[in-house]
């Protein structure tokens, strides 16, 4: 049944409508003829009855429906008909609740509902051959697989709400960022279609908008094209941005110094807040084709895309002096549009957990659409709920990616934020952006293997609604002390200097390290956490050691009278400060330092004190520090889980060898 004739449907009343729907001929009836959806007239049609061969009531049904005269049920009237004395009838009034509710107006405009699960909304923009003259569209429904071609508006939700658009002659109020972009790709000689979401989903409307939400995916994907709307070009700087963006993706020739001025433009390019939402992320991976505009400029994400990508691997150090973090964003966003993903649903959501979004449920509904390794059919769809409150979305999502992946790796995405820690400890809180994870993420990246000697994980939800989650594992060591928290790569400032103190108290003080190696090495790979500038797993260890004595060379010597006694002091060609110091920043930054009592040291999370345990899961690929719960006893160990670590020297099973050699048992670990 076409969309037309259940809006014919819609504007009878209930009883007969029934009728109709249990009619086995309803297919063979010529229903009466439609005006457009978006039309405002009140011009109606007339059809002649076809022939039922049900029985006589149908019959009669039929012929009342057929015979009578129905006003087109459009935005403005189809509230209206007419009844058997031929008066104007509001059936408005007769609608369930929510329906009335789904056809509030904005400032006069009026939505039509959207009567089919895969149906949407396109904006139909009228043209204009002036730029001021007011903007003004229609609004056309349509079944999303057999939509009319049309363009998707990736933009950010931005600005008062006092723009104005003329839809279907009547007012609707718009933010002003998106009536810019709208201004802006009106043509001005014909029609243009776009989709844009504030104006395509009936935001007052809960239900449509969350079964919009499971459509987003495929909006973008079946889209001609998506364009990206970064904002007005208010400071005239667009044009000179994309001309530096596309000499870095084309030029085969370095840039100059990332001292130098030329980069500032590039840098302005990246500070558009485009670059750090979250719903983008989806938006532009899903792209077929896509183009970025600022203002009156506009240039190929497939050039932003390559100019990122060289940045980001040849350029760190303009990243650093000129503070640019989207490019990271960027990177991300090229990377999952141009192949198939091949990741996990933990993963998505963990490279894209710094990313902003307006409410805390839509760090998991805006990923929702992506077809992950491990969601291929409905096995992560998430059914958004209306009651569902935010912890509760949360510890679905989490239970479901344990059960799935057999590993502990969600535990690495464990953060808390505030002393008072958020119970579940052991489910993520997406909503919460503080530290890079320990653990490298990613299926094809060398990880750690901290439980490798340990059976596989047994993973059991006990208590209250399955609240506790019951493992197995060993404890380790105790922490004994702990520094203070390191800064950022945000204060490049405070970093150095936090780096310089701390090893030069440790340097001063420590006693040979457990497992004999040198301090100098202990003391790089626990602060980088054994991983480089790009948060992979470091392969060749000597340049990595030989960037830890460039940085102590140059930013040491202040406090160390330019001495450096480390054993892997030689000149080797190459060597990068400041790559070691990206390295320590993407690590430390937000966790601290800390020693055991058997001589280990470590870096854990910001919330670490005196007492914590370091401890092996089985299933982990790093140790953990866990807390002893108040009500903890031999028979219930009860723990909260303060987040992933590492301690140098038991990253690779060397914590699992007593219990490998029958010489210690694994013990229960119930998580609060």
């Amino acid at each position: 049944m076409s969309a037309r004739e259940l809006n014919v449907l819609y504007a009878l009343d209930p009883k007969e409508r029934r009728k109709l729907e249990s009619c086995k001929a309803l297919s063979s009836v010529v229903l009466p003829r439609i005006v457009d959806a978006s039309s405002t007239g009140p011009g109606t049609t007339t059809t002649k009855g076809g022939k039922c061969t049900c029985d006589a009531q149908h019959s009669r049904t039929m012929r009342r429906v057929t015979n009578r005269q129905i006003r087109g049920p459009t935005i403005s009237t189809v509230d209206k008909r007419l009844n058997r004395n031929g008066r104007r009838e509001n059936i408005a009034s007769r609608m369930p609740r929510k329906s009335r509710k789904a056809n509030r107006t904005h400032q006069g405009y009026r939505y039509e509902p959207l009567l089919l699960p895969r149906m949407i909304r396109v904006i139909e923009i009228d043209p204009s051959q002036e730029c001021t003259s007011p903007l003004s569209c229609h609004l056309k429904i349509a079944q999303l697989d057999a939509a009319p071609p049309y363009e998707a508006l990736s933009y950010r939700w931005c600005g008062p709400k006092d723009g104005l658009l003329l839809c279907c002659g009547k007012d609707l109020s718009i933010r002003r960022n998106l009536k810019d972009a709208l201004t802006r790709l009106r043509l001005p000689d014909v029609r243009r279609y776009i989709w844009a979401d504030a104006v395509c989903i009936n935001q007052d409307d809960h239900r449509e908008r969350l079964g919009q939400i499971k459509l987003m995916g495929d909006i973008y994907r079946k889209a001609s094209r998506v364009i990206v709307w970064l904002g007005e070009d208010t400071d005239n700087e667009a044009q000179q941005s994309l001309d530096r963006l596309e000499s870095i993706a084309l030029s085969h020739h370095d840039p100059p110094p990332p001292q130098d001025s030329w980069w500032n433009p590039v840098a302005a390019f990246y500070r558009r807040e485009w670059f750090s939402r979250l719903w983008v992320f989806q938006e532009i991976a899903m792209a077929t084709s896509a183009s970025v505009h600022w203002g009156a400029s506009s240039i190929s994400w497939e050039t932003v895309g390559r100019a990122s990508v060289r940045i980001r691997t040849l350029h760190l150090q303009a990243i650093m002096y000129h503070v640019m973090p989207n490019v990271y964003n960027a990177y991300l966003f090229y990377k999952n549009s141009t192949m198939d993903c091949q990741e996990s649903f933990l993963y998505m959501l963990q490279v894209t957990r710094k990313l902003q979004c307006g409410f805390r449920k839509d760090s998991i509904y805006a990923l929702s659409g992506f077809a992950t390794v491990d969601i291929k059919t409905d096995d992560f769809t998430v059914e958004p709920g209306v009651k569902e409150g935010t912890m509760s979305l949360y510890r679905r999502i989490a239970r479901k990616i344990l059960r799935r992946m057999r590993t502990l790796d969600l535990l690495s995405a464990v953060q808390h934020e505030s002393p008072t820690i958020s119970r579940p400890t052991w489910v993520p809180r997406w909503d919460i952006r503080l530290v890079n994870t320990l653990a490298p993420l990613g299926s094809t990246v060398s990880k750690y293997t901290a439980s490798r000697q340990l059976p596989p994980p047994s993973i059991k939800w006990t208590g209250n609604r399955g609240r506790i989650l019951r493992t197995l594992g060993v404890e380790f060591d105790t922490i004994v002390e702990v520094k203070q928290e390191m800064a950022g790569l945000q204060n490049r400032c405070k970093m150095t200097a936090a780096i310089i103190n701390v090893l030069t108290q440790w340097f001063n003080t420590a006693s040979p390290y457990p497992t004999g190696e040198p301090l100098d090495r202990v003391g790089c790979f626990t602060l980088t956490a054994g991983k480089d500038a790009y948060g992979m797993r470091v392969e060749d260890e000597s340049q990595h050691l030989a960037n830890f004595t460039a940085f102590w060379a140059k930013y040491g010597q202040a406090t160390n009278q330019n001495q450096t006694p480390f054993s892997c002091g030689e000149v080797i060609l190459g060597r990068d400060a400041d790559s070691f110091l990206m390295a320590a920043g993407f690590a430390s930054g937000g966790r601290k330092l800390f020693h055991t009592a058997t001589g280990y040291v470590g870096i854990g999370p910001g919330l670490s004190q005196r007492g914590d345990i370091v401890c092996v899961l089985a299933g982990g690929t790093v140790p953990f520090v866990v807390r002893r719960d108040a009500y903890s006893s031999r028979r219930r160990r009860r723990f909260e889980l303060i987040g992933e670590s590492y301690v140098h020297g038991i990253m690779h099973g060397e914590a699992t060898s007593r219990y490998a050699n029958g010489e210690q048992a694994t013990v229960a670990f119930n998580i609060i």
